[in-house]
C-alpha cells in the first residue's frame, strides 16, 4: 500500500465528529485501530471499522461500528468497567472465567479483568467506560468501609428489567445529548460530575454482584450511604406519590437528619432530586416516543401531576420546550 504523504488531505467524508467539553478523538473508517490494542480480521473481504471516542473527566463514551467479523484484544488488565449496548449485530465476550454474548436486546457490563477479548460481528456498539476508582470509591461510600476484596459484577443486563430501562435511559440521554452539536448539557462540569456518580450508584445498587448480598442485609448506617440508598429508591419509584415523610421513613432518619445528608453530599434536597429524576424520565419518553405518546401522559408516567409549572420547568432543565423534545423524537423514529 503507497504511504500518504504528510500533505494528503484526509477526506473529511471518512470522519464523524462528536463535540464534547473536553475532547473528541475521532478515528477514521479505514484498516487502521488504535494503539495498544491488537486487530485480527476473521473472515475474507474488505473491511469497513469506524470508531468515535468522547472523553469527559471521568466518562469516555465510545461508537463503533464494523461490516465484518472483528476480533480486538486487550492484552493488558484495562482499569475500567465497560458498560456495552448494541443497535444492531452480535458481540461475544472472553477472557479469564468470562464468557458473555451481547445482543440488543440485553447489555453487558465488564469488570476490570486481563486478557479481553472483544469479537464484534457485523456490529454497531456503543460502550461507556467508568473508572475503576470512581466504582470503588462509590462501592465504599455505601457501605460504609473500604471493599476488602474486588468489585465483580454478573457481566449480563435485561433491558427489560426496571433497572436495566433506568441505565438504557441513562445512556441515551448521554449519546442524545453528545450528538447534538454543540453539546449543552455534558459541557457542564458539575452535570458531567452528577452523572457519572448517580450512574455508578445505579449499576452498584441495582445490578448482581459480589457485594450484592452484604449490601441487601445491610442498612446504611452513613450519610452518603443513605443518600445513594435514597436515590435509588426515587428511581424505582418515580410514579408513586412521595413525600420528605416517606423518604425519611425509608431511610429510617428524621426529615431533617436526610435533608442534612442531602445538603452535605449532593447540591440538591431530597426532593429536588426528585423533581429531577421525573424530569429525566419525561425527556426520554418524549424523545423516543410511542405512537400514543404526549406531552400530558408522559408527564403523569413520571409521576407529574400538576402541569402548571412544568413547561417552564422543563425548559430550564433542557433547554427546549416539552413539546419541541416531543416533535424531535417523532421526527428521529420516522426517519429510522
Amino acid at each position: 500500500m503507497k504511504k500518504k504523504s504528510q500533505d494528503d488531505p484526509t477526506p473529511l467524508s471518512k470522519y464523524q465528529v462528536f463535540i464534547t467539553s473536553d475532547v473528541a478523538k475521532i478515528a477514521p473508517a479505514t484498516k487502521r485501530f488504535s494503539a495498544g490494542h491488537q486487530r485480527r480480521i476473521l473472515d475474507s473481504g474488505p473491511l469497513s471499522y469506524q470508531l468515535n471516542i468522547a472523553q469527559m473527566d471521568s466518562l469516555e463514551v465510545s461508537w463503533a461500528h464494523c461490516n465484518r467479523d472483528m476480533e480486538i484484544e486487550v492484552q493488558q488488565r484495562f482499569p475500567f468497567f465497560l458498560l456495552h449496548f448494541l443497535e444492531s449485530g452480535l458481540s461475544r465476550y472472553s477472557g479469564i472465567d468470562l464468557a458473555v454474548v451481547n445482543t440488543p436486546d440485553n447489555a453487558v457490563i465488564l469488570s476490570p479483568c486481563p486478557q479481553l477479548t472483544i469479537r464484534h460481528i457485523g456490529a454497531t456498539a456503543f460502550s461507556l467506560a467508568l473508572p475503576e476508582s470512581l466504582m470503588i470509591d462509590t462501592l465504599a461510600e455505601i457501605l460504609g468501609s473500604t471493599p476488602d476484596k474486588d468489585l465483580v459484577f454478573h457481566p449480563q443486563i435485561d433491558l427489560e428489567s426496571p433497572v436495566g430501562h433506568a441505565i438504557k435511559g441513562l445512556f441515551d440521554f448521554l449519546v442524545n445529548d453528545l450528538e447534538n452539536t454543540p453539546s449543552h448539557i455534558m459541557n457542564t462540569p458539575t452535570f458531567q460530575s452528577g452523572f457519572t456518580r448517580n450512574l455508578a450508584s445505579l449499576l452498584i445498587n441495582g445490578l448482581s454482584h459480589n457485594y450484592s448480598t452484604q449490601l441487601e442485609k445491610s442498612h446504611p448506617t452513613t450519610g452518603l450511604g443513605r443518600v445513594h440508598f435514597i436515590e435509588k429508591y426515587i428511581v424505582d419509584h418515580l410514579q408513586e406519590a412521595l413525600t420528605l415523610d416517606i423518604l425519611a421513613e425509608v431511610a429510617c432518619v428524621s426529615k431533617r437528619a436526610l435533608q442534612k445528608d442531602f445538603k452535605q453530599y449532593r447540591r440538591y434536597s431530597p426532593m429536588g432530586l426528585l423533581l429531577i429524576k421525573r424530569m429525566e424520565a419525561v425527556f426520554q419518553d418524549l424523545l423516543t416516543p410511542a405512537a400514543h405518546t404526549t406531552v400530558t401522559n408522559a408527564a403523569h408516567k413520571s409521576g407529574i401531576i400538576s402541569m402548571g409549572r412544568f413547561p417552564s420547568r422543563y425548559k430550564d432543565y433542557f433547554g427546549e420546550s416539552p413539546s419541541k423534545t416531543l416533535a424531535r423524537g417523532k421526527k428521529r423514529s420516522a426517519s429510522k
